[in-house]
């Protein structure tokens, strides 16, 4: 059971032009988590800790935060850039899942650095190999998020909100979430393969040759 508290990478990765990342994750929520979020979070390392609202557990700053969210009430996932509220959704029931049943689900989260793109794959676990399609994907930036250089950390976090209120606040809770799986990868594009300026006129065709063809 993995509590509503962030838990986060061992040790931090450096940004740079090339990064690209990407992470799996196997979960099912609970049949009663009417009220649950998951969310794998992407932030750097030097906003690190703040308190969450009325647990006193690190949590990263919305300024500079990349997360993927699971909602187990709307039955939804969305991408959230600079803040906790998602900058675009997809109804999961549209794809044919239902991700608040107790179902075991396995999700792909992919950011390319070349086409600065975050894309997020899920389906049921037990079918076939990873979707070809994404079920949500979505346009950012990392190197204009946070710059060339930064120490990023990557973690995962369930929060349960009650119906009930404590002082205004709403109350936190452990998220009845179940993760049986979780891994990530970072990879650095080559240099060479980066896309750069070409002047026509320099290139030369050597006037020896052969056809081919």
């Amino acid at each position: 059971m993995l509590p509503h508290n962030l838990l986060v990478t061992s040790r931090p990765f450096k940004l740079s032009p090339g990064t690209s990342l990407s992470s799996y994750i196997a979960f099912s929520f609970s049949p009663n988590a009417t009220h649950t979020h998951l969310a794998i979070l992407l932030f750097s390392s030097k906003f690190l800790p703040l308190s969450g609202p009325g647990s006193g557990n690190p949590v990263p700053s919305e300024e500079r935060l990349v997360g993927v969210v699971f909602d187990a009430r709307a039955n939804n996932v969305g991408v959230c850039v600079g803040s906790v509220d998602p900058s675009v959704v997809r109804d999961l029931g549209s794809v044919g899942l239902a991700i608040g049943g107790g179902e075991k689900l396995r999700s792909w989260v992919d950011y390319d650095a070349s086409s600065k793109e975050l894309e997020v794959r899920v389906q049921k676990s037990g079918s076939e190999d990873r979707p070809y399609e994404p079920v949500l994907a979505h346009p950012v930036n990392f190197s204009r998020l946070w710059g060339d250089g930064a120490n990023l950390m990557l973690g995962i976090s369930s929060v349960s909100e009650s119906s009930s209120k404590d002082g205004g606040n709403d109350v936190v809770g452990s998220g009845n979430v179940n993760v049986f799986s979780w891994e990530y990868r970072v990879r650095e594009l080559p240099s060479s393969m980066h896309s750069m300026p070409v002047d026509p006129s320099a290139c030369h065709v050597g006037q020896q040759g052969r056809h081919v063809g």
